[in-house]
């Protein structure tokens, strides 16, 4: 392809079978079955397509991008098919170099997700008892991040030195982990903040 770029297209279809499932406890299916918390048994399945498209190293500027589409499903007796809990339909990845000169390098990385299936939570009425809804029946909101790093290399005659700030999270953007109720029954969002700055020395001989 132009620009020294390169496109990558992959399918894939998985069947698995899993004795126990740890991601159908109770606490995930609700209480249809009382208060056992044994996982249940399932058959699984996950396919999907990929998308890769890449500029090949060599050049001052390269970086490659993904596209998943994807689905993942869990199937267990008495619950029939539904999606796994870690299962996200559109994965985005994009990564990105630039040799600015004078041995400076900037890079950036952003991450999008869908969000992943919950269980949804409800305050028991005298006419339905059950505190949970239908399995994994709703999804948590998407999130997306953008990551950045500066790269300054010192080189010598037999060695060169490299001085790294890594960023994670640099958009500070929470995750939603979860949803709770509180006493009026009112949904609330458990949210997460991943954020590291980091500080990298590397020397090579």
């Amino acid at each position: 392809m132009p620009w020294s770029s390169q496109a990558v297209v992959q399918a894939y279809d998985s069947v698995l079978r899993t004795g126990i499932d740890f991601s159908l406890t109770e606490q995930n299916l609700g209480t249809r079955f009382g208060k056992d918390d044994t996982p249940l048994a399932s058959d699984g399945r996950s396919y999907g397509l990929e998308f890769v498209l890449r500029r090949r190293l060599g050049s001052s500027v390269f970086g490659w991008a993904t596209y998943s589409l994807s689905r993942s499903e869990r199937k267990a007796k008495g619950y029939g098919t539904m999606p796994f809990m870690f299962d996200q339909t559109h994965v985005v990845n994009a990564v990105a170099s630039w040799e600015v000169g004078r041995h400076w390098t900037l890079g950036a990385a952003y991450h999008f997700h869908t969000g992943r299936p919950y269980t949804p939570e409800r305050l028991r009425t005298p006419f339905d008892p059950s505190r949970h809804g239908k399995p994994f029946s709703k999804r948590l909101p998407d999130f997306w991040k953008l990551d950045m790093r500066i790269q300054k290399r010192e080189v010598f005659e037999t060695w060169y030195f490299d001085f790294i700030i890594d960023v994670i999270n640099l958009t500070f953007n929470q995750e939603t982990i979860g949803f709770s109720l509180d006493q009026q029954g009112n949904q609330e969002a458990d949210k997460v903040l991943f954020f590291v700055p980091m500080l990298g020395l590397r020397a090579v001989f």
